[in-house]
């Protein structure tokens, strides 16, 4: 059956403004080799969401083999995005469970009450705070009761960063990542609790890639923070504002060296950035994990407290 002339030409405005966001996902796939495609690569989720609106509109108008084409594109590129939705693995009932916040508080947060409420909230039995200033060292001794250890490493720039504990430290590292371009502390520390074995923690907060210079110094600072986690069978949890996503190339092969993966396998997309405006938020605040430790939840915390990033709270079970 021909197709009337005016829907034919609305057939062809959809088409052509689908195209637009089908050409960025496949120079998304340049990540590697440009800042830009890295850039766009961010926005994979916004983007296969904009060419699967296309495909229900050229449906709706008659396009039906565009939009199957349209369809099988989404299919493509919804494998890195979307399979965070798969189910998960069954958890045991006898292990040990360990709950874990981390958070980018905003180094310039103004409500810093409504951050120390949130803590308070989750009894979390550990908590990470990233941009962690010399201001919310002060702010944050009400925490020593519930907290009794703790690695603090305070700047007074963007990318200081606290731990806090409710189970004994056994030994701590501080290493510096990219040192001769940055000062950002990455903390790796093992906690005793009450396991066989300790459970290894480290946490990060890497520059964000605004410009070709910068990118590569988050490059050269994802393959540092690889060399310093201890090889082992220690069940091992990485964490931080990696202002990268996890389907990032660079991300993508740290997870191939380390063998750590990804937290959010049955939990969902979960992007933590902005928090003020939700089309565009991109999930660049990870939790990877050892094989040996399972996710038995996965949450993102949306009250509001002042800062532009969700907290990210885990419960670890093995």
């Amino acid at each position: 059956m021909a197709i009337a002339p005016g829907r034919s030409a609305r057939l062809k405005v959809v088409l052509a403004l689908t195209l637009f966001p089908v050409a960025l996902l496949f120079f998304s796939l340049f990540g590697r080799f440009s800042f830009f495609a890295e850039l766009i690569c961010n926005f994979r989720f916004q983007l296969i969401l904009a060419v699967l609106t296309g495909a229900i509109v050229m449906a709706l108008l008659g396009g039906y083999r565009w939009a199957v084409s349209l369809v099988l594109v989404c299919l493509l590129f919804g494998s890195t995005v979307f399979s965070n939705y798969l189910p998960r693995g069954v958890v045991a009932a006898d292990q040990v469970r360990v709950g874990v916040l981390s958070f980018n508080i905003y180094g310039l947060n103004e409500t810093p009450g409504a951050v120390l409420d949130l803590i308070d909230s989750t009894q979390a039995d550990v908590v990470i705070l990233i941009e962690y200033t010399s201001d919310w060292v002060p702010l944050c001794q009400g925490l020593q009761a519930d907290y009794p250890y703790r690695i603090e490493q305070p700047r007074w720039h963007g990318f200081g960063i606290a731990l806090f504990s409710k189970y004994p430290v056994l030994d701590s590292s501080i290493f510096r990542l990219a040192p001769s371009y940055t000062d950002s502390p990455m903390i790796v520390a093992s906690l005793d609790v009450g396991a066989e074995t300790p459970m290894r923690v480290a946490a990060t907060h890497l520059l964000a890639p605004m410009g070709y210079t910068r990118l590569a110094v988050r490059n050269q600072q994802i393959e540092e923070l690889t060399r310093h986690l201890p090889a082992g069978s220690d069940p091992t949890v990485l964490l931080g504002d990696f202002n990268c996503v996890p389907w990032s190339p660079f991300l993508q092969e740290m997870l191939s060296v380390t063998g750590l993966h990804d937290s959010r396998r049955g939990f969902g997309y979960q992007g933590s950035w902005p928090s003020d405006f939700w089309p565009m938020r991109i999930p660049i605040d990870q939790a990877f994990v050892s094989d040996n430790l399972q996710v038995i939840d996965r949450q993102l915390l949306t009250q509001p407290t002042g800062s532009d990033h969700f907290p990210l709270w885990l419960e670890l079970g093995w």
